[in-house]
This record gives C-alpha cells, sequence and structure tokens, in this order.
C-alpha cells in the first residue's frame, strides 16, 4: 500500500490538471488591465489566457507567446489583445510579466481555491485508479519475476519515463537509391549575391558559385560599399572571368542588406527563372543550383526552398538549431552524401526558409512582393517574406538532397548579429504571433531527423576512421556515467561515437556524437534491418556491448550486434553488470539470495526470461547467443577480479582473455583515530537487495563497544 501511494502522488505530480480562476486580470496597483480566459496547471507549469485591455503586449522572459485557440471573448470594447502563455511555476506561485501601452507590470495569479484543488485530486485518483487496473498483469509479472524490461515497462506505462525528445522514427525512403538527377535547362537562374565585407570568405564562395553551379546561370553581384579595399578587386577581377554570366553593381553608400536584394530584385535579367538568394558566406558544392530550385520547377506551390547546412538553424547538421563547423573537405563529402539518399516523393515543408542560400519562386515574387525594408541591414527579412507567401497558401521547403555550408557572421560580426536577430524577432512576433508555436511543433516533430541522422554518420566517418557503436541501455545508472565519461573524453580530441540505444519506447535509438557539447542527433525505430542499413555508412566501427538490461527481447542482442560487425570491425563487450551470464544480471537466485553463477541447467526461472512471443528461454539457450558474441569479441573487459572470476565460472572455454580495467577515480582513505575511539565504516550509495542490503542490515545490529567498528549508511 505504501508503495502503490508513493507511485499515485507521483503519477499526481506530473498529471493532476488544476483549473483556476475566470475573471479580472489585476495588476499590482489594484487596476483592471484586463480578463483571465483560462488558467491550467499542471505539473511544474501553468498555462493561462488573456485579453489585456490596453495597448500590445509584449513578454519580458523567453516564455512562447500564442495567439488563443478561440475568438475574443464578448468583453468591453477596449479589449484589443489576446494571448496565450505557458511557464514554469516559480517560488511564490505563477505571475505574468507583460508591458501594456502605459506601463510594465506583473501580474500575480492567485493559487485555486479548495473546490478546485479538491476536483482535481478525485479526477487524478480515478485516472490512476483506470491506468492501475490495465497496467495489473505487468505489475504482477514484475512482482514475481522482477525482470528489468518489466519495470521498465511500468514506468513508461505510467508515464514517468520521459524520453530525451520524441521518438522520432527513422523514414525507410531515405536508405532507398537516390532519385535520377535530371538537372535543368530553363532560362538562366538568378543568384543574386550581395556582398559587404568578409574577403577571406568570399575568395572561396565565389570560385565554388563558378565551379559548382550547373545549368544555366546569371549572378547579380552586389558590392554594397564594402570599406575593405580588397573587395572591390576581388569581385571585379571575378566578374571580368565570367563573362557575361556576372552582372556587378557597387552602391555608393551602404544601402544594407534588404535594400540591396530588392533593388538586385528589380534588375533581373529573366524574370521568369528561379532566384537564388546566396549569402557571401555560404560554400556551395556540386550541383547545387538546379536540385535547390527543383520544388520550384515542379510544384507551383513552393515559394522557397533551403538546403541542409552545418549553420541553418532548423536544417543544420548535425545537430538542429545548433550550428557546427566543418573541416576541409567535409562540405563536399556531406554534398556527395545528401545527393545518394533516397526521397519521400515529397518535399518537406518548414516553417520559414533560411535565407543564407534559399530558392525563390518568381512567382511568388511577383504575388507577394520583396523583402519589407523595415528589416534594414538584414535577419527576419526572409522570414516575413515567407509567412506573407504562406497566408496565401504558398509553400516553404527543405531539399535535403543538397548541402551548402554556411560560415556565418562574416559580414557583421557575431555582437552585431545577435543585436539584429533580437530586434527582428520582436516585428515577427508582433506580426506572427503563431510562427514561434510553429516552430517549437517542427522542432519536436522534426521531419528531417533521418536525412539529418544519414548526414551526422556520413560526418562521422569524414572524422574517424574508426567509429565506436556502444550498445547501452535506458536506465541511467553507473554503466551509463562510464559510458558519458568515455564519449565525452572522446569527444574533446575529435572522436565521434555512435550509441544504439534499447529499452525506450521504439526498440531501436540510435544516437551520434559529433562535437562535445553539441546535442547528438537521435532517430528510434522497431526495424533492426533499418539500423544496419543506416549504419553501413561508417567505412569502420568498433561495437563495444556496454548494458542491454531493460530490452524487451534480450537474448537476441548478440545475434544483432553479430549481425552489424564485418570482417574490418572490432567488438568487445564490457561487463558492467553479468547480465551476458544470465537474465538476473545480478545473479542473485529466485529467493533473492546470492547463491554463486547459475548452473546453465538450473529450473530456477529467475534465470530464463520470457521472449515477446510468450516463450520461455532457459539459461542454457541465453549462454548459447551471449557465449557466441564472447567468442567473436576481439576484447573482453572486466572491472574487478572477482567479475573476472564470476564471468570465467560461466564461460571457462570463451577463448578470449579478459582484461580487468578497474575504474578510476575513486579514493580509499582512513582518517586516523585515537585508541578509544570506534573505527567508523561509511556505506555508500543506495543499497538494494544485491548491492548486499541484508549484509548492511546484520552490520548495523553489532554492538560497536565489542566490535570496535561503528558502521554508517550514506544514502538509502
Amino acid at each position: 500500500l505504501g508503495l502503490l501511494w508513493r507511485v499515485f502522488q507521483r503519477y499526481r505530480s506530473l498529471n493532476e490538471v488544476v483549473k483556476g480562476p475566470v475573471g479580472p486580470l489585476i495588476d499590482g496597483r489594484g487596476a483592471r488591465i484586463g480578463h483571465i480566459r483560462r488558467y491550467i496547471r499542471k505539473s511544474h507549469a501553468f498555462t493561462v489566457e488573456v485579453w489585456l485591455s490596453e495597448g500590445e503586449l509584449v513578454p519580458l522572459d523567453e516564455s512562447q507567446w500564442v495567439a488563443p485557440s478561440r475568438g475574443a471573448p464578448d468583453l468591453a470594447a477596449q479589449t484589443t489583445a489576446g494571448f496565450t502563455v505557458t511557464q514554469r511555476v516559480t517560488t511564490g506561485g505563477p505571475s505574468l510579466q507583460v508591458i501594456t501601452a502605459t506601463q510594465k507590470t506583473v501580474v500575480y495569479l492567485e493559487p485555486p481555491g479548495v473546490p478546485a484543488r479538491a476536483h482535481a485530486a478525485v479526477t487524478s485518483a480515478v485516472a490512476f485508479v483506470k491506468l492501475l487496473a490495465s497496467a495489473s498483469p505487468l505489475a504482477l509479472r514484475w512482482w514475481r519475476q522482477k525482470r528489468p524490461s518489466d519495470r521498465q515497462a511500468l514506468v513508461r506505462h505510467f508515464g514517468f519515463r520521459r524520453e530525451q525528445g520524441p521518438p522520432v522514427a527513422i523514414e525507410p525512403a531515405y536508405f532507398e537509391a537516390a532519385p535520377p538527377d535530371l538537372g535543368y535547362a530553363g532560362p538562366p537562374v538568378q543568384i543574386i549575391l550581395p556582398v559587404y565585407n568578409g574577403f577571406e570568405v568570399l575568395r572561396e564562395t565565389l570560385a565554388r558559385v563558378a565551379r559548382h553551379t550547373d545549368g544555366p546561370w546569371v549572378c547579380h553581384l552586389i558590392d554594397d560599399a564594402s570599406p575593405d579595399p580588397r573587395i572591390a578587386d576581388l569581385l571585379r577581377d571575378w566578374a571580368t572571368s565570367q563573362g557575361a554570366q556576372v552582372i556587378l553593381t557597387t552602391n555608393r553608400e551602404n544601402q544594407g542588406f534588404v535594400r540591396t536584394v530588392n533593388a538586385a530584385f528589380g534588375r533581373l535579367t529573366h524574370p521568369s527563372a528561379p532566384v537564388i538568394l546566396l549569402n557571401a558566406d555560404a560554400w556551395v558544392g556540386a550541383h547545387w543550383a538546379s536540385r535547390l530550385i527543383a520544388p520550384l520547377i515542379r510544384d507551383a506551390q513552393i515559394a522557397s526552398a533551403t538546403p541542409m547546412s552545418n549553420n541553418a538553424e532548423i536544417l543544420s547538421v548535425p545537430a538542429m538549431c545548433e550550428a557546427a563547423d566543418l573541416a576541409p573537405g567535409e562540405l563536399d563529402a556531406l554534398n556527395a552524401a545528401a545527393k545518394e539518399m533516397g526521397h519521400t516523393g515529397d518535399w518537406i515543408d518548414i516553417p520559414t526558409g533560411v535565407g543564407f542560400c534559399m530558392a525563390m519562386s518568381p512567382r511568388w515574387i511577383d504575388e507577394i512582393g520583396t523583402f519589407d525594408i523595415c528589416f534594414g541591414t538584414g535577419y527576419g527579412e526572409e522570414v516575413d517574406w515567407c509567412q506573407r507567401a504562406r497566408r496565401r497558401g504558398g509553400r516553404h521547403v527543405a531539399v535535403p538532397g543538397t548541402f551548402v555550408e554556411h560560415r556565418g557572421s562574416e559580414s557583421f560580426g557575431a555582437d552585431r548579429r545577435d543585436a539584429q536577430v533580437a530586434a527582428a524577432a520582436k516585428i515577427l512576433s508582433q506580426r506572427y504571433p503563431q510562427f514561434d508555436a510553429e516552430v517549437q511543433e517542427f522542432i519536436a516533430r522534426d521531419p528531417l531527423a533521418t536525412p539529418r541522422l544519414r548526414l551526422a554518420l556520413s560526418l562521422a566517418g569524414q572524422r574517424a576512421q574508426t567509429v565506436p557503436i556502444y550498445l547501452a541501455h535506458s536506465m541511467g545508472g553507473g554503466a551509463e556515467v562510464v559510458l558519458c565519461q568515455r564519449i565525452e573524453a572522446d569527444l574533446k580530441v575529435g572522436q565521434p561515437s555512435v550509441v544504439l540505444r534499447v529499452g525506450g519506447a521504439a526498440r531501436w535509438q540510435i544516437e551520434v556524437f559529433i562535437t562535445a557539447g553539441a546535442t547528438p542527433t537521435r532517430v528510434s525505430t522497431d526495424d533492426f534491418d533499418l539500423i544496419r542499413r543506416a549504419l553501413d555508412v561508417l567505412p569502420r566501427r568498433n561495437i563495444i556491448y556496454s548494458c542491454g538490461v531493460g530490452d524487451r527481447d534480450p537474448i537476441s542482442i548478440p545475434g544483432a550486434l553479430l549481425q552489424l560487425k564485418r570482417a574490418q570491425d572490432g567488438l568487445s563487450v564490457h561487463f558492467h553488470d553479468f547480465f551476458p551470464l544470465s537474465p538476473s544480471y545480478t545473479l542473485l537466485d529466485g529467493t533473492g539470495r546470492y547463491s554463486g553463477v547459475p548452473e546453465a541447467g538450473t529450473n530456477d526461472r529467475i534465470h530464463w526470461m520470457q521472449r515477446p512471443d510468450g516463450q520461455w528461454a532457459d539459461l542454457r539457450a541465453w549462454r548459447a547467443e551471449w557465449g557466441a558474441l564472447l567468442r567473436a569479441a576481439d576484447e573482453l573487459r572486466v572491472f574487478s577480479d572477482d567479475s573476472a572470476g564470476q564471468v570465467l565460472s560461466a564461460y571457462p572455454d570463451v577463448g578470449t582473455p579478459l582484461q580487468v580495467v578497474p575504474h578510476e577515480g575513486f579514493v580509499t582513505h582512513r582518517a586516523n583515530a585515537g585508541d578509544a575511539d570506534p573505527a567508523v565504516v561509511g556505506v555508500l550509495g543506495n543499497i538494494g537487495p544485491q548491492k548486499g542490503a541484508e549484509v548492511v542490515v546484520a552490520l548495523s545490529q553489532l554492538d560497536p563497544e565489542i566490535t570496535g567498528v561503528r558502521f554508517v549508511l550514506l544514502g538509502d
């Protein structure tokens, strides 16, 4: 009953919904400034929909503000603006910080009264009882057999495990044959390339445009009064070398990015041809232009198309919304890998194009016009243009089959860029209050996850001759700590890693770690064939078993790892626990005690496992599968002499020598004590039955006056 009560309290803290008062919105001075339509508190966050009576609402924090789902309530005529905001609950209760037309004010929301809280508690209890009833067969099986996989299933059933992100499924189409490259033979593509400083990067930009632009093209090259005297000579020489394909314009005074581009729109030599807006710090690869404009040619509703890049917000590789530096040669390798990818059959819609390299439809330029000059020197103008197009039914798409490197901030510098981004964001949030929510929804869904994965794996193969692939679980603990430390140490010296994780919502999850401190790319699937095909992009890998506890069918893990191993690959098995010896990975028997390493013929079902199809596998079958993996391994690593003995007791003929590699960083210390003082032994950690809880209890009952030893438990 105590366990059930604790489970219920945890469920309640995560799921209980309390609906608060609906009525006037009162500021700190007692004045009414608006109206509260909805106030809902769930877990550690609250959502409130408010309507202000004066001026425009401007958030003072990083909360996501979106338009309410319904129209304005029937209030006084002065109600002018409605917004919904979700925030985490802070100390002292939830509050809203807003700026009205006349003042800055903080609004504190009163907590719900007793009736509202009581109603929420009853509702939570009813929902919990229903959930408990549906979980009863699984709970009883876990209570009897103590299988880790059942415990993890219960954790997920009650919603206690929060995945690191929604499990985005691998899209098989990207592992099929690439579609044919049809090229382009229409009127010359109009490349608009504005320039302001950035001499060193610009030289490579121009060289790549000339070398890699396929099909007919014209480049409208504009020097926006760059103060660097080298720019004028560079542009003039390059324009001369390219002949009529380059139209060079020089602004007498700096016009800013938006005005410069708008002027170029008015000078297009072929108004019916696709337009590509290209930054001076964007480096293109082979066949970039024909692949980028293909969506515009094939679908009249597509207004813009943007390639994948190392620095393009929601189109960034290897991690979304995180810029990554590329080494020489990696751009061309990634572009080639992108070209080899299959296609889903339709282009992937994105909330907005990204202006560093964006193909634009001439039809949509004619229909909605050029950029808004309020964005001045740049940043945000392409988002505004894209939102205007969306309002009229235009689509904006990503082109996974093309990769363009974006150096970033070469013209203006990071500080100036940040200021411009902040100013643009304020304008965009006022014009399109739903845009941020749409971007967040896209990030959560991540329809580009599979091409991002494939390109991330390609980048990993470029950066290391051998890439380690770890088989790990999703339960945390010591093995996970050691794994994270090893991956972090490797990343600091430029060594990427891949983790093949089990125990999550899907059977398999791939995580690709490329750069220290960056978010890994994560994609999941139940189809192991997709895993194998995805990992085939790595030229050579070292497969390392770390821990598979929690997997739904762990007896099949050895066979899966052997399928991944090719002739040139390495294979290692690390014994962080005794899972390869028995499904009871702590070696406790059915009575909850340690009775030595079990014999293969044991009838104790704690050492057997029930597979997903309901069939039982005994310990002999278990050892046959895991033994095949151990015998094929190049390295077997244990972390203590005692563990080596346990492994050899189960597999005396394993063949491969065991390497004993003790964990580092553990220090023992004995303080000097007087003869009259008992010695103190500190027992560290959360001590369950498998860690000797009964031993600790017995030690605690000894009389220190007799033994001369006192025991202290630091943990549970």
